[in-house]
């Protein structure tokens, strides 16, 4: 059936009254502001911020591993060393102050998540003091900081929404990079 000009143009108008009357029931839009102007508290609420729990499961790793390091680079840590070289000797006591910081660092921010820092030292203690040599010893304190350390870090960082902690683990991961 063919449908006259008229005609159809009475449909379009009764459709467009209609349009015009439910548009003019919804509520007005939302004027929003520039989504960077929000960035920060956007990634607050994001779906991949890590959990409390998991958050400080992953930090008290961390200490474990910065505490065995901090451990197996103090002066003394193998009885069977003779004379240590003065630039080997330089890079344990450098890994000594890094890893002390950091132990500082992670076992404030496990007590600032409500949490109870671990006391415990990682088995990489006992594999590292084992080593006789100083220079071997510091060689596999870097090649620790570079392996599974590193890789936690790179995996949290970008999943803390704490700006503060997420600065310091930041600057730990930049710290284990540059060995």
């Amino acid at each position: 059936a063919v449908v006259g000009a008229g005609e159809r143009l009475l449909h379009i108008a009764a459709q467009a009254a209609q349009v015009l009357r439910t548009a003019a029931s919804a509520p007005p839009p939302i004027s929003l502001s520039s989504p960077v102007c929000y960035a920060r508290e956007f990634e607050l609420v994001r779906d991949d911020a890590i959990a409390p729990p998991e958050l400080q499961e992953a930090l008290n790793q961390l200490l474990e591993g910065a505490r065995a390091g901090m451990r197996s680079s103090l002066p003394g840590t193998n009885d069977t060393e003779d004379a240590i070289d003065p630039q080997v000797q330089s890079r344990l006591a450098a890994l000594h102050r890094d890893e002390l910081k950091w132990c500082g660092m992670l076992i404030a921010a496990v007590h600032a998540l409500g949490g109870t820092p671990s006391a415990r030292t990682s088995a990489l203690f006992e594999e590292v003091a084992a080593i006789a040599d100083a220079g071997e010893r510091v060689s596999a304190l870097q090649r620790r900081r570079q392996g599974e350390a590193l890789a936690l870090l790179r995996r949290l960082v970008p999943r803390v929404a704490d700006e503060r902690l997420s600065d310091g683990l930041a600057e730990m991961l930049a710290a284990y990079r540059s060995l």
